[in-house]
């Protein structure tokens, strides 16, 4: 559920830790649960949400050399949400289906776009990307109100890897695995520090107030059946849309 206090996400999890499925599971559930639910994911290694690709409601940018499309996709969901805001500005009472931004890999997708930025900023721009301050702090700090969600994967969730403006404190609700004692200390910040847990799959999450340990669903060793299963869960009750959807093009 996003119903919280701190309606963003952030994950800093290592290699290896079952981000993937995290993902995939995290993506099928908002599906799932709201037939007008939608999620807009970017995914610098390409492979992270393929068993959604192609769901009614999910939309992906996984090129890594296409780092442009990447940002045009956080802007049109940027986009979208002002455009909630307007509408709820005239009827305060408008009431808005989920929608969530996926960010995997965050290390690689922003350096991606400081390389990208170098190259087509003019002398007198920021060195920060303006991506960051024109497309992503607007939906952290103004999409809860309209039901606009933002979720950060990372190896290292680190202050750089959010753009190095702030960002990074708006992901109140944190997942953390196999970190190290400066990556408690950077995300969680409590003592005693637990130790690391090696199973897959073994985070432990903070909202701020508790500390949870909690073992995610793992994946089918079988890849074809784990994306089957992923796949049918996020379309139950979604098939009329595609139907839908081929009648109108029809």
């Amino acid at each position: 559920s996003f119903n919280l206090d701190d309606p963003h996400w952030g994950a800093s999890v290592g290699s290896g830790r079952g981000k993937s499925t995290w993902l995939q599971c995290t993506a099928a559930q908002i599906l799932h649960n709201d037939i007008n639910a939608s999620v807009d994911a970017i995914d610098p290694k390409q492979t992270s949400f393929e068993p959604l690709i192609g769901v009614p409601g999910f939309s992906v940018e996984c090129d890594p050399r296409r780092i442009d499309l990447m940002w045009a996709k956080i802007m049109t969901f940027k986009e979208e949400m002002i455009s909630r805001l307007d509408a709820q500005k005239l009827d305060p009472t408008l009431e808005f289906p989920i929608k969530v931004l996926f960010i995997d890999e965050v290390n690689m997708f922003s350096a991606m776009s400081v390389s990208h930025w170098r190259s087509i900023k003019d002398k007198n721009d920021p060195a920060t990307p303006l991506i960051w301050r024109d497309g992503v702090a607007p939906i952290l700090w103004m999409g809860r109100s309209t039901n606009c969600h933002a979720v950060f994967v990372g190896q290292r969730l680190d202050e750089k890897s959010t753009g190095g403006i702030g960002l990074r404190d708006s992901l109140g609700f944190r997942g953390i695995a196999g970190y190290r004692e400066n990556q408690w200390k950077m995300l969680i910040g409590t003592t005693p520090m637990p130790r690391s847990q090696k199973p897959k799959g073994r985070w432990i999450y903070s909202d701020g107030q508790e500390e949870v340990w909690v073992q995610n669903m793992l994946a089918s060793i079988d890849k074809i059946e784990n994306t089957k299963i992923i796949r049918d869960y996020a379309m139950v009750n979604r098939t009329a849309l595609v139907t839908k959807s081929d009648a109108n093009v029809a």
